[in-house]
């Protein structure tokens, strides 16, 4: 009987195990697993030094860096571990290219200023004149745009490990401000070869030892008017430059730190069209300020300043259309991916040949034969320091040693 009630008592007990086994089964295969919530602001603050934890939890990843769910311009994920160099393939096809590119062009650039800087400093000891300083200027903006645009030669974007993502963006970005800022100084170099000239007119004679056969059509009343006027016409570029390095603040601010993505976009927007209305104004306005200026200067100066007036046009166009082009392959949605790689040699090559006008008006290319001809450099040094102690005229000393011309008119012994 025992034996009967123990045999019974265990089948029961089986069969009840059976059945909460059976239910715990059925339960398993109705309910879902519980999903991990993406949020940002919990898991990953810094979206993995990446990108920006934004407003609704998500990452938006800096450019070139991605997550499984989400890129550069958000998605659905909360961190930035990827980048493309990280992708087969990738680099050796798209990026390695870019690099060496802007390392040849940017290198040799880079090579033939510092060379320009030292003869500079070799012609011009002694010599503080607007004129002078204002090549320094130049050449010195000029030569730290080259160094800024060899940043990509070095670190692909902080992708290499080399240089810091935030680091790169804000110098690289650099280079849009400080090309206004060249703009204004090529100007105001180009605006005083031109009062030099007015200097040189002060009587009559001055201007017919110039040119025999000229005829004044301008009273001294009528120069020192137009003089005047492109005086304060003259300042309104340094205004675009303050407002510029304004702008560039603001973009960097906003796109290394805003959490919303459509505020980047808008603000990226902004900015493109911002840098072609600038340049286009200066064209406008550079062409407006040139007539006027063409107007006072005797036709004996002009070859030199003719030339700079060409290099500085050029910059001003080609400036024109490396922004447009940029604005119109980052807005075109049928140019995307690694296609629009093809914009970085666009947008290089055509601020490099910016940067080698700037260059060539202050060692022109079909000078380059006296320029790199070392004892002329130090025959003109000699007597740039001979001129300044004595006071003496520009045409005294060694310069008979070479075209004089060449130096005085670029500012470099005045």
């Amino acid at each position: 009987m025992l034996a009967a009630l123990a045999l019974f008592l265990t089948l029961c007990l089986l069969s009840v195990a059976q059945t909460v086994k059976e239910s715990s089964v059925n339960d398993t295969s109705v309910t879902a697993a519980p999903t991990r919530i993406y949020n940002c602001r919990i898991y990953n603050p810094t979206c993995n030094g990446n990108g920006v934890c934004q407003y609704d939890g998500t990452c938006r990843c800096y450019a070139g860096y991605f997550g499984l769910l989400n890129d550069n311009r958000g998605g659905a994920g909360d961190d930035c571990p990827y980048n493309v160099v990280g992708i087969p393939g990738v680099f050796d096809t798209y990026i390695r290219g870019t690099m060496i590119y802007h390392g040849v062009i940017y290198g040799l650039l880079s090579l033939l200023l510092i060379y320009r800087l030292i003869v500079q400093y070799f012609i011009s000891r002694g010599n503080r004149s607007t004129a002078v300083l204002t090549v320094w200027w130049i050449l010195s903006l000029t030569f730290l745009h080259s160094i800024l645009s060899l940043l990509p030669s070095i670190d692909y974007w902080g992708m290499l490990g080399r240089i810091n993502y935030k680091t790169m963006y804000v110098l690289y970005l650099l280079t849009d401000p400080l090309f206004v800022l060249i703009f204004s100084a090529l100007l105001f170099h180009w605006a005083e070869l031109y009062y030099s000239s007015v200097r040189k007119m002060k009587r009559e004679a001055m201007l017919k030892k110039i040119k025999p056969d000229y005829q004044s059509t301008l009273s001294i009343e009528e120069v020192i008017l137009k003089m005047q006027f492109l005086s304060k016409f003259r300042f309104a570029y340094i205004g675009f430059v303050i407002v510029s390095f304004t702008v560039w603040i603001a973009v960097v601010i906003i796109n290394l730190e805003a959490r919303d993505f459509n505020t980047v976009v808008a603000y990226g927007t902004f900015y493109s069209i911002y840098m072609i209305i600038v340049w286009v104004v200066f064209g406008v306005g550079y062409l407006v300020y040139g007539i006027r200026l063409m107007q006072i200067i005797p036709s004996g100066l002009s070859v030199r300043i003719v030339s700079t007036m060409i290099s500085i046009g050029l910059f001003a166009l080609v400036s024109v259309v490396a922004n447009l082009t940029t604005h119109v392959i980052s807005s075109t949605s049928s140019i995307s991916g690694f296609k629009a790689i093809n914009n970085v040699y666009i947008f290089s090559t055509l601020r490099w040949i910016c940067a080698l006008c700037a260059l060539n008006i202050c060692m022109p290319v079909w000078e380059w034969n006296k320029w790199f001809n070392p004892a002329l450099i130090m025959s003109s040094g000699m007597s740039a320091v001979t001129e300044e102690s004595q006071k003496a005229s520009a045409d005294s000393g060694t310069s008979a040693k070479i075209e004089m011309v060449v130096v005085k008119e670029d500012g470099i012994s005045q």
